[in-house]
């Protein structure tokens, strides 16, 4: 910039004191006008300012103001050339007197350097915007390329418009101008990088500039040489056509002159002609002919004394002199011929040689865009995938100093991104281990790839509001171009190691906990065994650890039903059921199985936590209770079948009494033998209830698909026929897979009841209905009948138990414990609701899964 500065100033020196060496270097050549030199001035003036004000507000807009003025300056005058016009900006400050103006309009720059200002501007108001390194690398490689040219050759082609020229000194500006503009944004050198092709491609280039700048200088000297002797021939020429006419004036003369003394003509014209030539032979001293020529002539023209000179003899001079300049002339178009075709064959050399550095030039730059937008595509993939990250991403060169960060960075620590990037990574970290860190960073860049930095130690980091918390940090080596870079990993882990305090807490609490606890992964291989687990199974945690679970504690189920938990467990998150497991010793154990699914961040199952509590002792008490209660069910079916025959022998006597002994009994008497068979017959009804009541604990579940809306539209027609007052909606109801027989025991049971307890009603309705919810059908009949009382709702489906009495409603307190039986043989519930008033409503649910049955 010194050198640039510099130049313009001493340019325009020169053309306030008009010295010419200042404006053009080399004499012939066009010089560098005013509006050039300011336009150089406010350029270097600019870029200086801008490289040294990166954050002084103030330079930059003075920068500015220098660059929109060279700006304007070279697009006034680009719209001189365009429109045709002048303005006056030419020569707005000084004058050009040069003779330039006689084939240039005074004082206007070249047509090149004004678009070279103009596009120069351009990239300095992008300063230091890494989006235009691409665009400013390419306009500035054109201006230091063009350039290059007119310092070499294109000054020094006579035909070459004048308005394409620039001076020597113009183009060695701007070729430091466009230099320095660069290099000066250190920022854009990331954003265009070269390839070792590239650098071989920019080599070649400047290798045909080196060879334009030779052929050019060797190109000048034979031009220089040849304009030597074509001017020589024209000097002889006219020192020729002076001779010749001195000549003629001898042979024109009417008086001869004798020589003198001296052996010369004595005429003053003679004289002339002498001296003129001796002029000539000077000028022919590298010609051997016409030297013989000049000898010839000067005989010709010293006579003998008193010999007189003669029109022969003057005529004789006149031949040789005429042959002498017809070999000049042919000498000269010969020279100047010569010329012209070197002229001509120089030329085309030279715009070959430029036409291939162009188009070797542009193959360039095609090749830095493509190589420029394959980097950026790569580098928005890669900030797409630092950005992606879920750990914050700190990426350092080998100082420490940082050079990206993500999103997750920003909000980890508390600072923008642009506080972060440039500072040492040191930053993020506590003072009490910033040195002992820089040491392991850089003993870790020369070893191994992604590891744990601190593993088993400690780390703090440390957020913008000086907070603290800890982190886990993980680094890896990047091989960039600029170095080695390490990327870093963090992690804040703060969470984690609450959630490990809490997490031993439990451990704590499950390993003193008496049910056995452990846990599988997604293999269903044991990764952990509480105490209680070891007391239970016989295992030890050493054992156990790392087993499959199938192979250790040997669950009692079939495949089929190991498959049906495991989509169970999958599908609701949990599974909670009876297995069957063998101890160590092979014992079984009948345990009750609570197990949960574990599932990582992404949602994916990693694993399963199993509870078991052990019930051995309670299946021994319930299969003793079920022998007992077979026993007591069969018991009561041999008491209840013997009962039967007594029973009806005292209804059959009873009825021969009356028939028999009608007149001796008196009306007391008919009285009481109606009372012995009324509670005959009751004990009669009571007996076979309680017989179906056994046999229904006693019969086995035949399953068959069944039409609830079908059976229920069936029995409700049968009961309509006894009680034709009584309202009936039926609604449609799920199909169910159950015992025929025994469920429709359950709708004419509840039927037989609703119907019972609302008919004494005139307007009695009965609903019936069902839906399916869950894993479950769930069925209702609802009445408006008497209903009951809600507090004694826990003994209507037991045995012999009666909300009313006889004298209300008949009944013998049965029908609902059958109801109950069968639903739970089939593995449903029973239910009901009533406000003690206005009806009741019995429900009772039936599970989808067929196979689902307590026996």
């Amino acid at each position: 910039m010194a050198v640039t500065l510099a130049l313009s100033l001493l340019v325009i020196a020169g053309w306030i004191w008009r010295i010419d060496f200042l404006l053009r270097i080399y004499p012939g050549q066009v010089s560098m006008k005013f509006n050039s030199a300011l336009g150089l001035l406010f350029a270097a003036a600019a870029t200086w300012l801008l490289a040294t004000g990166a954050h002084n507000g103030r330079r930059r807009l003075i920068a500015y103001w220098l660059v929109l003025f060279m700006c304007l300056i070279g697009a006034v005058t680009l719209w001189e050339y365009i429109s045709g016009s002048d303005v006056g900006i030419d020569e707005l400050v000084v004058t050009d007197t040069s003779f330039e103006r006689l084939i240039h309009p005074g004082g206007r720059m070249s047509l090149l350097a004004a678009v070279q200002f103009v596009v120069l501007g351009t990239c300095l108001f992008c300063w230091n915007r890494c989006a235009t390194a691409i665009y400013q690398f390419t306009c500035l490689s054109l201006i230091g390329f063009i350039s290059s040219l007119m310092l070499v050759g294109v000054n020094f082609i006579n035909d070459a418009p004048h308005m394409l020229k620039m001076a020597l000194h113009l183009s060695l500006g701007f070729i430091l101008l466009s230099m320095a503009t660069w290099y000066l944004q250190p920022a854009l050198h990331d954003r265009v990088r070269f390839e070792r092709r590239l650098y071989t491609g920019f080599g070649s280039v400047l290798l045909l500039v080196i060879v334009i700048a030779v052929y050019t200088s060797f190109n000048n000297r034979e031009r220089i040489k040849q304009s030597f002797w074509i001017k020589h021939t024209s000097e002889v020429i006219l020192a020729l056509s002076e001779f010749i006419g001195s000549a003629t004036d001898l042979k024109d003369s009417a008086h001869f002159f004798s020589g003198n003394d001296h052996g010369q003509l004595a005429s003053p014209a003679a004289g002339t002609a002498l001296s003129q030539l001796q002029k000539i032979k000077t000028l022919t001293i590298d010609n051997v002919l016409q030297q013989k020529r000049v000898d010839s002539l000067l005989n010709l023209l010293h006579p003998q004394k008193g010999i007189p000179f003669g029109r022969e003899r003057a005529k004789q001079v006149l031949d040789i002199s005429e042959r002498m300049a017809a070999v000049e002339n042919n000498l000269l178009l010969k020279r100047q011929e010569d010329n012209e075709k070197s002229i001509v064959s120089s030329n085309r050399i030279f715009f070959v040689f430029i036409v291939f550095a162009c188009v070797l030039l542009t193959g360039l730059f095609v090749a830095v865009r493509y190589n420029y937008l394959a980097r950026e595509k790569s580098e928005e993939k890669f900030k797409a995938l630092l950005e992606s990250a879920p750990d914050a991403k700190v990426i350092t060169d080998e100082r420490g100093i940082i050079q990206l960060v993500n999103l997750q960075t920003e909000q980890m620590f508390g600072y923008k991104r642009e506080e972060l990037v440039g500072k040492p990574v040191e930053t993020l970290m506590p003072e009490g281990i910033g040195v002992r860190d820089a040491d392991h960073r850089l003993d870790f860049i020369h070893e191994s790839p992604m590891r744990e930095m601190g593993s088993g130690l400690e780390l703090n980091a440390r957020r913008k509001n000086n907070s603290m918390f800890p982190v886990e940090i993980s680094l890896a080596p990047i091989r960039t171009e600029e170095g080695l870079w390490v990327s870093a990993s963090i992690r804040d882990i703060e969470e984690r190691k609450k959630a490990q305090t809490r997490i031993a807490s439990l451990a704590k609490i499950i390993d003193n906990t008496s049910e056995a606890v452990f846990s599988s992964n997604e293999f269903f291989k044991i990764m952990s065994w509480n105490k209680a687990a070891e007391d239970l199974f016989g295992f030890t945690e050493k054992e156990a650890m790392g087993k499959p679970v199938v192979n250790l504690i040997r669950p009692q189920v079939g495949e089929n039903e190991r498959k049906h938990i495991r989509t169970e467990l999958h599908k609701a998150g949990f599974w909670k059921g009876e297995i069957t497991y063998l101890r160590k010793d092979g014992a079984p154990l009948y345990l009750s199985v609570s197990n949960t699914v574990t599932r990582d961040p992404q949602g994916r199952v990693d694993g399963y936590i199993s509870v078991c509590m052990d019930y051995s002792h309670r299946k021994k008490l319930e299969e003793q209770l079920r022998a007992a209660n077979t026993e007591l069910e069969a018991f009561t079916y041999s008491v209840s079948h013997d009962l039967r025959a007594p029973i009806r022998a005292i209804i059959g006597f009873t009825n021969i009494l009356e028939t028999e002994y009608t007149g001796q009994l008196d009306g007391e008497a008919r009285r009481l033998t109606g009372i012995i068979k009324t509670n005959t017959e009751r004990m009669g009804n009571l007996i076979d209830d309680l017989l179906g009541f056994t046999r229904t604990s006693r019969q086995n579940i035949i399953r068959s698909n069944i039409s609830m809306t079908a059976m229920v539209n069936e029995l409700a027609t049968a009961f309509h026929q006894g009680y034709p007052k009584v309202a009936w909606e039926i609604h449609d109801m799920p199909e169910t897979k159950a015992d025929l027989t025994m469920i429709r025991q359950v709708w004419m049971n509840l039927i037989g009841n609703a119907v019972k307890y609302s008919s004494r009603r005139p307007d009695a309705k009965i609903e019936i209905g069902g839906a399916t919810t869950g894993f479950e059908h769930v069925y209702y009949i609802r009445d408006n009948g008497v209903g009951f009382n809600p507090a004694y709702q826990s003994k209507l489906f037991q045995v012999f138990q009666r909300l009313h009495s006889q004298e209300e409603f008949e009944g013998t307190g049965v029908g609902l414990a059958i109801v109950e039986k069968i639903v739970s043989k089939h593995g449903g519930r029973v239910w009901a609701e009533s406000d003690g008033h206005t009806g009741a409503i019995f429900y009772f649910s039936l599970p989808i899964n067929e196979e689902k049955t307590n026996i």
